[in-house]
């Protein structure tokens, strides 16, 4: 059950967010997040016009927290080890190298609906577009951070490096499309990538 303390438009997203994760997007039920959440009928329309709209903006919701936790994860990472910038791509690498399954493509499809849903949807643009924003922030403190310390060229900008990691991180979504047969080609160019961006090589 939702905290009852917290908005309606944030009840309704935490228990849609439950559900998806638990049955899916096709086994989430109006019903259900009613029940769930303690909100009306009345209520739920008010803040949504459909169950598309409510699934749209829970998929971003889930997004932008795991966008959020994926960068503080790859600051942890980065800050243990002395690969620099190849262990800010080497996640990225391994995920694709794995793209068979199925909760890495469900996620990366997720990622997908929600970029999509956005360009449609000002309110989920924003959202969404803020969380990309500080990703990209936070990325390029960390890729600074590694100039200074001289394990980064400093031959570009840290907010490039930062797109790049991004672009990299939103781009395997599309690779899935194509199959099994550009996995080494993508994981010999971003290791290549990752190799010429390395100050200690």
């Amino acid at each position: 059950m939702a905290d009852r303390s917290r908005g309606v438009r944030e009840r309704l997203l935490d228990v849609t967010i439950e559900l998806i994760d638990e049955f899916g997007v096709d086994g989430v039920r109006l019903r259900d997040v009613m029940d769930r959440s303690g909100v009306t009928n009345g209520s739920l329309y008010w803040e949504f016009t459909n169950r598309r709209a409510l699934i749209d903006a829970a998929l971003a919701e889930r997004y932008v927290r795991r966008l959020a936790e994926r960068t503080e994860e790859a600051f942890a990472h980065v800050d243990t080890t002395e690969n620099g910038i190849g262990s800010m791509l080497a996640p990225m690498i391994d995920a694709f190298a794995e793209s068979a399954e199925s909760e890495l493509r469900a996620a990366r499809a997720d990622r997908v609906t929600v970029l999509a849903a956005a360009l449609g949807d000002e309110r989920l643009a924003q959202q969404v577009g803020q969380a990309q924003a500080e990703q990209i922030t936070r990325l390029t403190e960390l890729v600074a951070d590694l100039q200074g310390r001289g394990r980064v060229t400093t031959d570009v900008s840290a907010r490039s490096v930062a797109l790049l990691v991004q672009v990299v991180s939103v781009g395997l979504s599309a690779l899935d499309l194509p199959g099994p047969g550009v996995h080494e080609d993508w994981r010999e160019i971003v290791a290549y990538v990752a190799t010429q961006l390395r100050h200690d090589l």
